[in-house]
């Protein structure tokens, strides 16, 4: 029964394009790492990530999501395991819309069958090839489920209303309120119920953000510890950040409660021009991914709002973490949030490169944790949050809407800048765990992609 509907899977997957035309293609990646300075990089059960999705005409869509799961059993390492999922799924989705003048809204059903495959799928080898690249310890853990790999079909169901409304003074921007809820049940595998409310805006079909809290309740139907810790830490209440700027993607979700998130960043691979906008009146939003590159990389996002051509506001967030070492596996958690002031000298600018400068104050926050002696728990040694000044020189390159792909610019930013903060009161801790890059006075360089569009 299990072949036979993964291979129903496989050919509905690969005939979409017959019933439809392609309207979209995506893919993502995702890590544990992904923290936004919200929460901790455990570096384990869930791990890593991969998605690729197709949309269609017909709203039948489909979608893979590879995944890696580890568990690094701290009270009996030799008892450690690891597990890769891949699950291959199909769903359709039925759209009800109402529209009275400014007012638009959607209620959303989608029906979704799929397929876990769980077992040895050799992403033992890729987490090792890509911790060798960036100097990081590699994790040899046996299979569980005797290295075989198991089927197991899943079937879901997920509704969603929005409400959507145009934001007066913008010229495009409109602002949504919505409620979903999702059922999915794998036999023998896994089962989860939640429900959500998100709000947001959309300025385009290629530029939204959106904010989500929820509550899920998932439950692991297999006696293998690794899944059952896995299902744990992947319930409670949750937050969700969503973004999307072009072909660029975000998408971060993180537990409070747990102290765990699980985020990464994704292209658009090709959309159509019914979901494309031509209109470009300028840079009002950009929207910027990068690092800092100089003695400890950092994951950049900074988001700027245009008040007037030269001056604006900005929003920026940096996270990073370092292993300090692998017998405890204490961790090194390092963010910085800063709000503040854009410049962008307009009168110096030419059709390649426009100069800028910022200045912005925020906090830094560090966290310091520990496997612990009970079985895949952490201890949190350092919780420190100090103010920051934060100072940027830099340029965008091809500012002026040269690459452009529907209603969204791209370019690049390239700059130097540095963050001023103190270490007075964890003097000691950075000695006694030999913490990383913890000067007062740190200067970086910054590079960067950017999207633009109109708001």
């Amino acid at each position: 029964m299990k072949r036979c509907v993964a291979i129903l899977l496989i050919v509905l997957y690969f005939s979409l394009p017959l019933f439809s035309y392609i309207t979209q293609i995506s893919s993502s990646i995702h890590n544990d790492s992904f923290t936004m300075g919200i929460a901790e990089n455990y570096d384990d059960l869930r791990s890593y990530g991969f998605n690729f999705s197709i949309e269609t005409s017909s709203h039948l869509n489909a979608n893979i999501a590879l995944s890696g799961i580890t568990l690094r059993n701290n009270q009996h390492p030799t008892m450690g395991s690891r597990v890769d999922e891949i699950y291959v799924s199909v769903d359709k989705r039925f759209p009800f819309f109402y529209s009275q003048n400014y007012t638009n809204i959607l209620s959303l059903f989608t029906l979704q069958g799929g397929l876990f495959l769980v077992g040895n799928l050799g992403f033992e080898g890729i987490q090792n090839r890509w911790h060798d690249m960036i100097g990081v310890a590699e994790v040899h853990l046996p299979y569980c489920m005797e290295g075989s790999v198991s089927l197991y079909p899943q079937i879901g169901l997920n509704y969603l209303f929005s409400i959507f409304e145009k934001v007066p003074f913008f010229s495009f921007t409109q602002i949504f309120a919505e409620i979903e809820g999702n059922l999915t049940y794998a036999p023998e595998y896994k089962s989860s119920m939640a429900v959500g409310l998100n709000i947001g805006q959309i300025s385009s079909l290629e530029s939204s953000l959106q904010l989500g809290v929820g509550f899920i309740a998932t439950e692991s139907l297999q006696s293998f510890p690794l899944l059952q810790k896995t299902a744990n830490s992947e319930e409670g209440l949750y937050i969700d950040v969503i973004g999307r700027m072009g072909v660029l993607r975000m998408k971060y979700r993180t537990y409070p409660h747990l102290r765990r998130s699980f985020g990464g960043i994704g292209i658009t691979l090709y959309s159509d021009e019914k979901h494309k906008d031509s209109y470009y009146l300028g840079n009002d939003l950009i929207l910027s991914f990068g690092g800092q590159v100089f003695k400890n990389f950092k994951t950049t996002m900074i988001a700027r709002y245009s008040i007037t051509p030269s001056f604006g506001i900005y929003l920026s967030n940096s996270f990073g973490s370092r292993a300090l070492e692998y017998v405890e596996y204490t961790r090194q958690n390092s963010s910085k949030w800063h709000l503040g002031v854009d410049y962008q000298f307009t009168t110096l600018a030419n059709d390649l490169l426009l100069p800028f400068v910022s200045i912005g104050g925020g906090f830094r926050r560090i966290i310091l944790s520990k496997d612990t002696g009970i079985e895949n728990s952490r201890e949190l040694l350092l919780d420190n949050s100090s103010f920051l000044f934060n100072t940027e020189v830099g340029m965008r390159l091809f500012h002026d809407g040269r690459f452009k792909i529907g209603s969204i610019a791209y370019g690049l930013e390239v700059s130097g800048g540095v963050s001023i903060t103190s270490n007075e009161d964890i003097k000691e801790e950075i000695v006694f765990y030999h913490m990383v890059a913890m000067d007062d006075i740190q200067p970086y360089v910054r590079l960067a992609i950017f999207s633009a569009g109109s708001l």
